[in-house]
């Protein structure tokens, strides 16, 4: 069987389009879209972060940027960095500790620059942590007004503190294990002897160890005491256990900021028969409603939550071949679409009458939340596995906007109106966008292959101008392989390409992707892009 690796890969990419973006109400270009390139260097604005700021261990989950895109922060292993872009010091204003296990999810709650939520994989199932039972995945709601010195955070444990409870804690361990082998005589220093009780073990007869377990067990000790300590730099009501999910473009809050939704426990074994219940928690001041809602019903994994644009229904979509539609002031279950195989990637309507669905085989499904109905289903191609949708507002030629799918090799992203066909049955796509692996080097097998490590993760419509709120005409996508981000404006027929050279995917240097890691963001209200990587953050016009 012939392999593939991301190295080879690397080495071998070249970019190249097979099909393009045209423009929706213009005539379209001869050949592909006019592009501009906005590689590393042609940034307006670079702020990098200072030299004792951590380098690109920062960058391991998805760091998060409040809605007024004045403050920043970046999972680092355990902690969570807090900096404020405005003025830019490049040194965190807030380092967030709480965490035993490395951060995986970071964001802030709609409308805020002061409360977010993080969550940790916590220990896997089965192992056991320092306290003798088992420590599933956590959730750590935060207040930056609050995370002060003397309130709800209390200050860390310093450095010294640990050595020292560690020494204490080796010594106390080996004074016990030399007690109980001077006092039974099955140690090395000849028949039993009784010493005196409450009087320490002399350093003569106290139990050794070889330098390398001493090691082992001062680092073993250590770590424990470390992990410890940090399940009590939080308050306890401001933790949940639980898991928030981000796949497929999923949702974590509502509109409003009022409500969570997450996964509760640790997470089932999936592609089994298994409960996979969904928790929704309420926020909100009013007394009456219930603080936790348990949803109850699906039976694999949960891939994508979303609320709609009420906050008044939560859709889930999963793997057991459902898709749900819950009222979350009660939790009643109103709606449930079979579809007999994995789904992958979820979107509301605008007006939240319809909601649309993608399943594992290449299927697209719409269909009428009140009614029940199926709209019409598309097919984007077997094997397709479409884990990005997003849906924009009203455009040229249809007044109930555009569907983007993003499909999972050659970075293909599909168009589709989402008016209702006469039969139902969906059979041509508005647009295509398709790269093309003709400039890879290598067999016919090696190219096939280089088109799968292309698959979407990003679809979503942008803001049309700088500060104009909600969805647009402006289309960005990227790739699971590669380290940039395309915009296409699909009224005006022009793209840009961010963190590109001319010849592809290459950086600053060298042939191929490098292997470093970054994040995009549009920032809603300046109408530019944002790229934050191991250096620091860099701020890209659309121009």
């Amino acid at each position: 069987m012939p392999s593939f690796t991301p190295d080879e890969m690397r080495q071998l990419w070249r970019y190249s389009l097979e099909q393009d973006f045209r423009p929706l109400s213009a005539p379209a270009p001869e050949g592909f879209l006019p592009t501009t390139l906005k590689p590393i260097g042609t940034e307006s604005t670079f702020h990098p972060f200072s030299p004792s700021s951590p380098p690109e261990s920062i960058l391991r989950a998805v760091p998060s940027i409040d809605d007024s895109g004045s403050r920043l922060a970046l999972p680092n292993g355990p902690d969570i960095h807090v900096f404020d872009l405005s003025p830019w010091t490049g040194t965190p204003i807030r380092v967030l500790q709480g965490h035993t296990e490395a951060v995986t999810v970071v964001q802030f709650i709609p409308g805020s620059r002061t409360r977010l939520i993080s969550s940790s994989s916590g220990y896997t199932v089965g192992r056991w942590s320092g306290n003798g039972v088992e420590k599933g995945p956590e959730i750590i709601l935060w207040d930056l007004d609050a995370a002060l010195p003397g309130s709800e955070q209390r200050e860390r444990a310093t450095e010294a503190t640990l050595d020292m409870a560690t020494e204490a804690a080796i010594a106390t361990a080996l004074d016990s294990l030399s007690s109980a082998s001077y006092t039974t005589g099955a140690s090395q220093w000849g028949p039993p002897r009784h010493p005196v009780p409450g009087l320490p073990i002399s350093t003569e007869h106290r139990y050794a160890l070889p330098p390398a377990q001493l090691a082992s067990l001062r680092s073993s000790i250590r770590t424990a005491l470390s992990q410890a300590e940090r399940t009590t730099l939080v308050l306890d009501q401001n933790k949940l256990n639980g898991r928030l999910i981000t796949s497929c473009q999923s949702h974590i809050f509502s509109h409003d900021g009022k409500k969570l939704v997450y996964l509760p426990g640790p997470a089932p074994q999936s592609n089994k028969d298994a409960p996979w219940d969904i928790c929704l928690r309420n926020f909100a001041s009013d007394a009456n409603a219930p603080k936790t809602l348990t949803l109850q019903g699906h039976r694999d994994a949960v891939v994508w939550l979303g609320f709609s644009p009420d906050d008044t229904l939560l859709a889930s979509v999963s793997w057991d071949g459902t898709v749900r539609i819950w009222d979350v002031s009660t939790g009643a279950q109103k709606q449930v679409w079979q579809t007999g195989h994995q789904n992958w990637a979820g979107h509301w309507a605008a007006d939240g009458q319809s909601f649309l669905a993608t399943r594992g085989n290449g299927m697209v499904f719409l269909w009428d939340v009140q009614t029940g109905d199926e709209v019409w289903r598309y097919n984007a191609g077997q094997g397709e596995w479409c884990r990005a949708l997003s849906w924009s507002v009203p455009a040229p030629g249809s007044p109930e906007g555009i569907i983007a799918v993003g499909g999972n090799e050659l970075g293909r992203v599909l168009l589709l109106s989402p008016d209702r066909p006469p039969d139902g049955v969906k059979r041509e796509a508005i647009q295509e966008r398709k790269l093309s692996t003709s400039r890879v080097e290598g067999s016919v097998e090696t190219k096939r292959m280089a088109g799968k490590f292309l698959g979407v993760n990003l679809v979503k419509f942008l803001p049309s101008s700088p500060g104009e709120l909600g969805t647009g005409l402006r289309l960005a996508h990227g790739t699971d392989f590669e380290k940039g981000m395309e915009v296409v404006d699909l009224v005006q027929g022009r793209k840009w390409r961010f963190g590109f050279e001319d010849d592809g995917m290459r950086e600053e240097a060298g042939r191929g992707v490098d292997k470093a890691r970054y994040h995009w963001k549009y920032l809603e209200r300046t109408g530019q892009v944002l790229r934050v990587s191991a250096d620091g953050i860099r701020y890209f016009d659309l121009d």
